[in-house]
């Protein structure tokens, strides 16, 4: 039964279940071993609960400490918004520039669109239909060795029966 609650990580009823067995056989040296090496499992699973209670600690004060950090930040990123001048504040021939090269570079993307569809290239995520076939090509040898492998492997492992009557 100890090593049943063992098994299912009932430690302390293990321990007990070796106990009763050293109360029947006194001698017995498995027994007594088995609650040696349970305590010792209590014992580093325990380590193991106090290093992760740590870890979790520590995590959770960096955690404050970026959030403090973002906090400042934001309110530093604010006041350096209020310091420089808004989008309303920009001169006219400022807007004008930027509209114009948002509408060049829209252009440029269209064009090298146009270009990738034309030049036959496949769409991100697929494949062409070369490689298509020379994957399954490949994948066609590969087969064909395999099942020489099994052929070879079957001829191998045979051996002749005699009647034993």
């Amino acid at each position: 039964m100890g090593n049943t609650h063992y098994r299912l990580g009932k430690l302390l009823e293990a321990i007990e279940d070796y106990k009763k067995c050293l109360d029947i056989d006194p001698n017995d040296e498995d027994a007594k071993y088995n609650i040696e090496f349970v305590r010792k499992k209590i014992k580093e699973n325990l380590k193991k609960e106090d290093q992760q209670q740590k870890e979790s600690q520590q995590k959770e004060n960096k955690d404050g400490e970026q959030q403090k950090q973002n906090e400042s930040s934001q309110a530093q990123d604010q006041q350096d918004k209020d310091q420089k001048p808004s989008d309303a504040q920009k001169s006219e021939e400022d807007k004008e520039k930027d509209g114009e090269k948002a509408q060049a570079q829209q252009e440029k993307e269209q064009q090298s669109g146009q270009e990738e569809k034309t030049s036959g290239e496949e769409k991100k995520g697929e494949m062409s239909k070369e490689d298509a076939v020379r994957l399954l090509d490949a994948l066609k040898d590969d087969e064909k060795d395999v099942q020489k492998e099994l052929k070879n492997q079957s001829r191998e492992g045979q051996y002749r029966v005699d009647k034993d009557w």
